[in-house]
């Protein structure tokens, strides 16, 4: 049965747990046999607010000359990071929020265009302008003052209808004072640089996580990598991915929780850009798999604000995109699948 002709497909299994949130990780457990003479590097930094690994094997490389491509793509993703980053005082991406209109660089620019057509594809459950919304809650703490003081206190610049960007020029317009934060799409980007920085150096076989935003390129001795969607504080896997050339990432509101400055309740990231609402904890995930991390990130992101039923019928629309979401109901975990995604499941992990 094709993907168009099938309306919806849903997997509902039914788990038994005291937290039901999911997170990706890393199946190490079943790491994939590598041959004996390959050259096998893993490399972790801290960046984008996580731990970033890097794992790079090459039979025609040296240790050496792998060790110096992973380096390369670090430095290149704390590049991008500084640019993209709305934190950082003097990153583009505020220049952009501060000047209200620039020339961007073609980094900025493709991840703007990037959240555009994640953005129409959703409905606008993807909204990268929530900005004002996300400060009145209290999520920018940690902000420095010069930024955080001039976001505005009014929220009628959210939405991505007040993003002008001339498809001439490539210069983005920002209208009715409304603010970008890209921290829902931009570590998706970076990650796909980083997997195009270790090809550009002759690396082929490898695979990155960062956080959970995972690109997978060749697996190694002609096997997948293969992906854990696992219960947080928990060793049982939910499901395992057989993943190659393609990109897995997870969205959940058990991520970045807060104590709401209005209500006083915890809260999480996941804002609501139809209500302006904040998410309570109810722990839930989104895990999408497509073929570039950019848009894992930002579909896993939109999707958690949609919720299961109606991310696995966006699912079912879109090629190259699919979903395993999970909504859990006080012991109750209920996990929804898209058709698309089974092809991609573990038989072996998911007995």
């Amino acid at each position: 049965m094709t993907k168009k002709n099938r309306k919806i497909l849903i997997a509902i299994l039914v788990v038994l747990l005291a937290s039901a949130s999911v997170y990706l990780a890393y199946y190490s457990p079943t790491l994939p046999p590598k041959n004996p003479t390959d050259a096998d590097i893993s490399k972790t930094m801290p960046l984008m607010d996580t731990f970033v690994s890097i794992r790079a094997i090459s039979s025609s490389m040296s240790e050496t000359d792998i060790h110096n491509a992973i380096k390369d793509a670090f430095s290149y993703a704390g590049t991008l990071e500084n640019m993209l980053s709305i934190y950082n005082p003097e990153s583009e991406l505020n220049k952009l929020n501060l000047e209200r209109e620039i020339n961007p660089s073609p980094d900025l620019l493709s991840v703007i265009l990037a959240a555009r057509r994640v953005n129409e594809f959703t409905l606008g459950f993807f909204d990268p302008t929530v900005v004002p919304v996300l400060k009145k809650h209290g999520f920018y703490k940690d902000m420095d003052d010069k930024i955080l003081d001039n976001i505005p206190e009014l929220d009628y610049g959210v939405g991505f209808n007040n993003v002008r960007i001339d498809d001439i020029s490539g210069r983005v317009f920002l209208e009715n004072n409304a603010w970008l934060d890209l921290s829902g799409i931009a570590k998706g980007y970076i990650v796909d640089r980083i997997a195009g920085s270790l090809r550009g150096s002759g690396i082929e076989t490898f695979l990155v996580n960062a956080g959970g935003d995972i690109y997978c390129g060749k697996g190694p001795a002609g096997k997948n990598w293969r992906i854990g969607i696992r219960e947080p504080g928990r060793e049982n896997m939910i499901a395992v991915l057989d993943l190659e050339l393609a990109a897995v990432a997870t969205s959940g509101d058990y991520e970045n929780v807060i104590i709401d400055e209005i209500s006083g309740e915890p809260a999480a990231h996941i804002i609501d850009p139809k209500t302006f609402t904040v998410s309570g904890v109810l722990p839930s995930g989104f895990t999408v798999i497509a073929q570039e991390c950019v848009t894992a990130d930002a579909f896993a992101t939109g999707m958690a604000v949609m919720g299961p039923k109606r991310s696995v019928e966006l699912a079912e629309n879109i090629d190259g995109v699919e979903v395993v979401a999970v909504k859990s109901s006080g012991r109750k975990s209920e996990i929804f699948i898209s058709g698309g995604a089974e092809k991609y499941f573990s038989e072996k992990g998911n007995r």
